[in-house]
Order: structure tokens, then sequence, then C-alpha cells
């Protein structure tokens, strides 16, 4: 026992003296003498010649490679056993040689299976020079091929431990260690095993722990040897290894018992200062790197960079020091000229990333290696350099707020320095951009600076985020998003203090139409938030300054139809790029302005809104394209309120009346919703409340009802206001009240279907039953839609109530009269006609029913915004409350229930009080949210009923979770579209749900 302590504090006092540390490091030699880390060390490709040996000798030579390259070499088996010289020699090709040779082969082969395998009498598998008793040449191949099979049976019945290195004579003295063997038949009726040698695992001594030493330590020892291993997965493991153990175990690093509190501070910084070196001799010769799109994935250097910042956490304050001087060390080397050597800049800037994340530590050598990161040619190296100042923003603008500037400076530069639009540094340079113009601080360096240097100038900064609010990635447009609201803050402040009101028409107008864009054609929620808090800082900021004249100036009239045409474009008709609006940078190819012809280009870039553009309901769901149009719909409203009173009905009342008298559902639903918006911003403006929210990227919260009824009247005596009303009112009257039957020019392509499979139905009477064609119906040659107004006026159209009265009487009444024996052939072709006009009238008043109540709850809730509520409220009770009820789109369910919130408080609290609608309102909507037995149970009524036996909440969530798998269905279903055939129409948008 003491002979064996003495041994273990021997070992230990050497495992010390072993540590590495600062002073012995010299990075120049490391570089000079040190192996590259590649992907591997290339042995296996390699075949080394020997010209000193004969033919024969570099045949087996190559053969053994060849099996190890394959994974065929057994570590305990003769290469000679599993492939011979006849598998490598060249056989005749011609004539009976051929065949001789193969049968030779054959023969060779069988004879060499038999040879390894061979049964004694212990039933112990032995390897012999021949098989006892057996003569081979005189068996013929069945029989051969018998006494292998049952060689293969004997040896995996027995199982026994073989020792395949030990001769067959060999003296008991030298005996070795008895292998494990697995056997394996292979597949195939080649009747060939394989049998493998284990070595046997000495796991405890990998795993072995020193009395009184850290128990891990020798098991960093092994994983600090393997990050040198040639193959970059043994590197990674290694590394990823350390970052965990020292993550959760990193205290008790190079701490033994028996030493005082000093002596294991000492000797913990040592330990961990030998296990930094040796991560940081990786980043200087690791040169493996792999790329996914554009970017750079450095697996090996991002996980010792991560096991670094995990060893980091528990060093000194000269341990750290040491390190980040290697780091710049690295940083340094790598850009000497002539000597370039990117990835070990891009090791040196990932540690010192994670550095910088646990020390939060940033000063003027840091700084600078950051801002040299930024102007590098390298775009992996542009990205790894803002993401290392990233987690030291707040540092930089507290302790060295002098070098801000120098920074912000750095960063614009290389945004406009970037020339690819898929470029790596993107998204980490926008990000920064956006984190540092978060604090006061860094906005009023800009805005002091933009006074002496034009180049930080609003109308200079702000083009150059153009070309990313479209970008790929969707934290790039976030930032984009984020720094733009930024810069059109500081602008204002620079307005408000220098008392200059005057800015770049041409910036705001590009400005307000990129954010327009953005809420067209975003498919992220919080970006399309944010964008929509954009637009309203941009339009109330701009009148603040410059007063409401400035918008006619800023958004001509043309500018102003173009934006209501793109809003109001029928979901599933692919949008007209000619009136968007692209800058044309480098990272962009210029879009053709409004009414000029297309540009051709050679740039070519990704464009994420392909899909969006050309409406493809397959890529893009219906219900994300609305919502994406009620956001533009709230945006013109809002410009609606702060447009000049004077040109007001001028510019949007003709535009906003066609589009209410519509056959274009959207039109007359988004109509609504336009004037919904208008309202409700006027009543902000009255009120004083502001329009622009929070940098939250949620809508505005809505006003108190209580404020909207006060301020109702008020906006209702506008001359726009009361000729919208109008007009509303009697649309509403007129198709809920009336009767009236509006045919949405969006089904025509349904209607189209119903006129076809009626065609059909109706020619089969005259074909089939050879019924005369003046006893039949005469079906229209054009359908509602689609035919001329002169046609429509006087009624000769296909209409779904004349496909209606086929299948509910024509048809009845044909069949009702054929005679009894008819042939069943014709009446099963009848049938199957019937059923298919019956399918698709169905759909297509399914589809009319939607459409009606999606518009008319609209249109609707714009009355009730403007306060001029009609007589007979009946119509638009009944429009609310039936959205309230079968909307399938929260989103719209969300406002029509606000809408019957406001129509309540107006009849309880209005000029003209009627407390029936009122009570009446209440009541339905009390007994529609109790109506789902499932979400409000009565418990009475199901005790009364007898259903007392099992738990109701697990069946109200399984009936919850059947609920959520049907909606999922259909949504999928929808997305998908359901509308074959004709022209691209808003009909696509829509499917049986």
């Amino acid at each position: 026992d003491g002979a064996s302590e003495e041994n273990s504090e021997e070992q230990d006092d050497n495992d010390e003296e072993e540590l590495l540390d600062f002073a012995q490091l010299n990075v120049d030699s490391i570089l000079c003498h040190g192996r590259l880390l590649l992907g591997s060390a290339g042995k296996e490709y390699e075949i080394e010649e020997d010209d000193s040996v004969d033919a024969g000798e570099r045949l087996a030579k190559h053969r053994r490679q060849l099996k190890q390259q394959l994974g065929l070499g057994g570590q305990f088996l003769d290469d000679e056993m599993l492939v011979n010289e006849a598998d490598l020699i060249t056989i005749p090709t011609r004539g009976s040689g051929m065949a001789a040779g193969r049968r030779l082969k054959r023969k060779e082969a069988d004879a060499e299976d038999i040879k390894l395998l061979a049964i004694g009498d212990d039933g112990v598998a032995q390897a012999e020079s021949d098989p006892p008793g057996i003569d081979m040449s005189k068996l013929s191949a069945r029989e051969r091929n018998r006494l292998k099979r049952k060689a293969k049976r004997s040896v995996k019945s027995v199982k026994a431990k073989i020792d395949l290195n030990q001769p067959s004579k060999q003296p008991a003295a030298e005996k070795t260690t008895p292998m494990e063997v697995e056997v394996t038949e292979q597949p195939g009726d080649s009747g060939k095993i394989m049998v493998e040698a284990k070595h046997p695992e000495d796991k405890a001594a990998l795993f072995a722990i020193s009395s009184g030493r850290w128990p891990f330590d020798r098991f960093v020892k092994v994983l600090c040897m393997d990050l040198f291993d040639p193959q970059w997965q043994v590197r990674q493991g290694a590394g990823m290894a350390l970052r965990e153990i020292f993550k959760a175990q990193g205290r008790g690093a190079g701490r033994s018992a028996g030493l005082d509190r000093e002596g294991n501070r000492r000797g913990a910084q040592q330990y961990l200062v030998d296990i930094c070196i040796r991560l940081l001799c990786v980043f200087a010769l690791d040169r493996f790197g792999d790329f996914v799109s554009d970017q750079v994935v450095a697996p090996v250097r991002e996980t010792c960079a991560q096991a670094l910042g995990a060893v980091v956490r528990y060093l000194d304050t000269p341990g750290v020091e040491g390190v980040r001087s290697v780091l710049m060390q690295l940083i340094q080397r790598g850009s000497q000229p002539g000597l370039e050597v990117w990835e070990m800049r891009h090791a040196g800037f990932l540690g010192l990333k994670y550095l910088a994340a646990v020390t939060r530590n940033v000063d003027g050598p840091v700084i600078d290696a950051v801002l040299g990161g930024l102007g590098d040619a390298d775009d992996d190296i542009r990205g790894v350099s803002a993401e290392t100042l990233l987690p030291l923003v707040d540092g930089l603008i507290e302790d060295l707020e002098a070098r801000i500037m120098d920074v912000v400076e750095a960063l614009w530069k290389a945004l406009s320095d970037i020339g690819d639009d898929l470029a790596a540094s993107t998204s980490s340079i926008m990000d920064l951009l956006a984190a540092l113009f978060q604090h006061d601080k860094v906005r009023q360096k800009v805005l002091v600076t933009s006074r002496n240097r034009p180049e930080f100038g609003f109308s200079v900064l702000l083009p150059k985020l153009f070309p990313f609010f479209r970008h790929t990635l969707t934290g790039v447009r976030r930032a984009a998003v984020e720094t733009t609201r930024t810069l059109v803050e500081i602008q204002h402040e620079s307005a408000a203090c220098s008392g200059n009101g005057s800015s770049d028409d041409q910036v705001n107008t590009a400005c307000i139409r990129m954010t327009f864009q953005n809420m067209l054609v975003e498919t992220n929620d919080h970006v399309l938030g944010q964008s929509l808090e954009l637009w309203r800082l941009l339009i109330s900021t701009i009148c603040e300054v410059e007063g409401e004249q400035c918008l006619p100036r800023i958004l001509p009239r043309e500018l102003v139809a173009s934006m209501f045409c793109l809003t109001f474009t029928p979901i599933g008709v692919p949008l007209d790029t000619k009136l968007m609006f692209r800058p044309s940078l480098s990272l962009s190819p210029p879009l053709p302005s409004l009414g000029s012809s297309p540009v051709t280009t050679s740039c070519v870039r990704h464009n994420v809104d392909e899909p969006m553009l050309r409406q493809e309901l397959s890529l893009v769901p219906p219900s994300l394209i609305m919502r994406c149009r009620i956001a533009l719909s709230q945006a013109l409203g809002e410009l609606m309120s702060l447009w000049q009173r004077a040109s007001l009905a001028e510019v949007f009342g003709g535009i906003l009346a066609g589009y209410i008298e519509s056959s274009v559902s959207l039109h007359r639903q988004l109509s609504g919703t336009v004037i919904e918006e208008w309202v409700v911003a006027e009543k902000r403006r009255l009120c004083g409340r502001p329009l622009v929210g929070d940098r939250s990227g949620g809508p505005v919260a809505p006003l108190p009802l209580d404020i909207e009824s006060i301020s109702v009247d008020v906006v209702a005596k506008g001359p726009l206001a009361a000729t919208l009303a109008d007009r509303l009112l009697r649309v509403v009257a007129s198709t809920v009240g009336g009767g009236q039957r509006v045919y949405y020019s969006d089904l025509v392509s349904l209607l189209r279907q119903v006129h076809a499979d009626a065609q059909r139905l109706v020619q089969a009477f005259t074909d089939e039953l050879k019924m005369p064609p003046a006893s039949t119906v005469t079906i229209p040659p054009h359908c509602m839609g689609d035919a001329a107004q002169s046609a429509q006026a006087s009624g000769d159209v296909f209409t779904p109530e004349l496909a209606d009265h086929i299948k509910d009487a024509v048809y009845p009444s044909v069949v009702g009269s054929l005679p009894s024996r008819s042939s069943k052939t014709i009446l099963n072709s009848l049938e199957e006609k019937f059923r298919r006009l019956s399918s698709s009238l169905a759909h297509y008043q399914l589809q009319d029913q939607r459409l009606s109540m999606e518009v008319n709850a609209s249109l609707a809730g714009a009355i009730v915004a403007l306060g001029r509520l009609p007589q007979k409220l009946a119509p638009v009770i009944k429009s609310l409350t039936s959205a309230i009820k079968d909307q399938n789109d929260p989103l719209l369910q969300r406002r029509s229930a606000r809408s019957v919130a406001q129509l309540t408080l107006h009849c309880l609290t209005g000029p003209n009080r009627r407390a029936g609608p009122a009570d009446k309102l209440v009541k339905n909507l009390s007994v529609f949210l109790c109506s789902n037995q499932w979400d409000t149970p009565d418990f009475a009524k199901l005790s009364a009923q007898g259903s007392n036996e099992g738990i109701l909440m697990l069946e109200l969530n399984q009936h919850r979770q059947e609920r959520d798998e049907m909606k999922a269905f259909i949504a999928k279903t929808a997305s998908t579209g359901s509308v074959s055939g004709g022209e691209a129409t808003g009909t696509k948008a829509f499917s049986t749900a």
C-alpha cells in the first residue's frame, strides 16, 4: 500500500510538471512546427510503394489496405482467410479457359472456407490445415456446401471464445488471453460467415479515479489528447465533452485533497491554464471547415471556443488576460500580408466572442480587433466580428463612449460593402446595428455627428437599409425595420431641435413605399407588426414636422391609387409588380417604378417574396394573405386620418365608393375595413391619443368604448363620412335586408364548373333519353359575371338558381316519368351526372355564403364605426352575429366581436337609445357562448342523463384535441386550394372548410 501511494504521488508530481503555461506558449513556433488539423490525416487515401519488394508482396499489401478501407479486415484474422490470391488473379475471357478458371477459383474458395472452420470432437471451432478424414477433391459441390453449413451451425451453437492468434501447436506456457468472437451469417446463398474478434475494453483504466484528485482528471487528459486527433469528428467530440464537463464540474478542476486553500487555488489555475492553452493550440492549427449555403461552418473551432468559454469562467484575471493576448496574436498572425490564414482569424474571433460573452469586458484592443474584422475582405470574418461585439454593446456605451462612432461607421461601411444577398455577415451586422441604435447615447452621437458629416445624414443612411427590407432571413428584415424606425426617430429629433421642418421628399416617399410593400408581402407576424408601427411613425412624424399639407406632395394621387390597387388585389391573383418600388442598389435589382417599362438586369438574387407575389396558395395560406391585407387596410385608414381635409374626399371618396359596390368580394370587404380603421384613427387624433405604439410590433391597443361613443358624432359630421355611410347603408339594406342577390366575380370559375355539369346533364336528357330539346331546359351559353352587360340585364345568363331548379325540379320530373323497364346503364349515367352537378353546386353555394358573410360583416362594422345606424338594425345585427358564429378566421371574428360591442354601447348610451336591441344582442351572445357543451358543460343536464361515469375534463381534452386536428386538416386543405380549372381568380383562396 505504501508503495502504491508513493507511485501515485510520483505520478501526480509528474502530471503537475507537464502542465503548460503561457510563458511556454509561442504562437509562431506552433504555426511553424505544428501539424495542421484537417478533416482527416488522409492516410486512408495513401498507398505507399516500395520498389524493393516484389509484385506479389505489393499485391498482398494493397489487398490488406483495401480490406481496411472497406471495413472487412478482422483485427485477429489472417488476411488470407477472407481473400485469397485467386480473387485477384486475372481470368481468361475466352472459351473454356474462362469456365475452367471459374471452377478452379470456386474449388479453391470452398477449400479455404472449410479450412477456416473445422469442428473438432469437443464442439469447438478450430483452424486446421486440412479437415480430418475428409478428402475435399472427391466431394461434389453439394457435399461441400452441406459440410460448410454444418460447420456454421456448430460454431453458432457453441458460441465459444476463440484465440485466433494462437497457433495450433502452441506451447501451454504461451497461452494468450482468449478473445471474444462474434459469428455472423452473411446474407444470400453464398454460404459465407464472418468471424469478428473483439478487443476487451479496458474502461476501468480510462475512467480510473486517483485518490484525492478531481474525478474527471484522467478523462480530461484523454480528451485533451483527442483534441489533436487527425479526424475532425474526434476533435469535435472531445471539445463537446470538455465543454459539458467544465460547465457542470469546472469548479473542482485541478484540486487535490490534503492541500490548503492557496495551494488548491494555485493548482486549479495552473490546470485551467493548461486546458486553455491546448484549446488555443487547436485554434492555431485547425483548418477544417464546411459550408452551408454561403456560410462557413467550423464545428471544431466553434465547439472548442464554447469549451474555452466554459473554462474561462473559473480563471483569474491574469489567466483571462493571457487567453485574450493569445487570441489577439492569432487574429494578428492570420492577417499578416502574404501569410493570410482566414481560418486562424476566424478561430481568434470565435474565441474572443465567447470570452467576451463570459467576462463582459471590453477595452481598446478588443474594439480595434473588431473594427479590423469588420473591414476584413472575408465575409465570415465580418460576421463573427459583429457577433463578438454584440454582447458588449452595454459595456461599449458605458466605458468607451468615445469609440461609439468608430463602430457605427465601420458597421455602415461593412453594410455598404456587402456584395451578395446571401452574405453570412448580413444578419450579424444588422443585429449589432439595431442593438446599438436602441441606446439614447448612440442616437445622440449620430444626431450630433450628422450635423458636421453629411454621410451620417438621414437621406444617406436610410437608403442603405432598403435592400434589406426583403432579405431572405427573417432576422435581417426585422433588424432593418427596427433600424429604420430608429433613424426616423433621430430625424424627428433633429428637426425638432433645429426647427427646420424640411426633409428629403424623395427619401420619405421611398421609405413609405418600402414599408407599405413590407406589409403587403411579409409572412412573419412580428415583422408585419413592426412594419405597421413603422408606417404609423413615418406618416405621423412627417405630418408633425411639416404639417398635413406635405402628405399630398410626398404621396401623389396616382401613388395612393396604386396602393389601393395592390391592397385590393383579389386573393389568388398575382400582384402587379409594375406598381411596386425596389431600390436600385447592388443587392436589389431595380424594379420599374410606377408607369415605367420593365428593366432587365444581370443581378441575380433569391426572391423570398415570389410565392406571395404570385399568390401561390399552395405555399402561402389564404389566412396569412388576409392578415397582410387587414394590416394594409389599417395603414390606409390611418393615412386618411392624417390627410389634408381639403382634398380628402377628392382623393379617397371616389376610390372607396367604387370598391363598396364592386362585384369582387374582397373589394367590398376591405373597403369596409379601411373605413372602420379611418374612423378609429380619427377618434384617436381627436382624443389626443398617440397613433404610434411601442416597439413590440403588436397592434395599437383599442380605444375605450366610452371614448369611441363620445367622438363618433364628431367624425360622422364630415362630408366624406356621410357619403360613405349612406352608400354602406344602401348596400347592406339591399343585400341583407332586401334579399338582393350579389353574384361575386370571385366565384366565376366555380360557376363555370356548375354550368358545365348542368349542360352535361341536360344534354344527357336529349342524347340518352331521346327527349326533344324543346321539352328540356334551355341553358344560356354564358355565366353570370362572364357575359356582357346587355345579356346580364336581359337575364339571358346562367345563374345558380337555374342550376338549383334543374337539380330539384327538372331531374326528378324526368326520372319519374321514365318507364320502369328503362336501361340500368342509362339510369346510372344520369345518376352520375346528377351527383356531379349536386356536388359542384353545393360547393359554389358554400363559398358564396362564406363570402357574403365576410363582406356583410365588414360593411356592417364600418356602419357601426361611423355611428350612422339605420332605423332597422336587423340587417346590421344579423351580419355581425353571423360572422361571430360562423367565422373560422380568428382575426375577422375578433373584429366582428368588437363591432358588436360598439353597437351594444351605441344602443345603450347613444342619443337615440334602444334598449331592446341591446338586450337581445346580449342574450343571443350569451346563449351562443354556452351552446357548446364541451366548452360550457351543463352539469345538471349531464347528471339527469346519467352521465356520471368517467372524468369530464379528460373527455373535454380529448374532444379539444380532435377538434384541433380537424381544424389543422381544414387549414391544410384550404391552403392547397379547391378550385380546379378556369382562370386564376380570388376563388382559389377558399375551400370547403
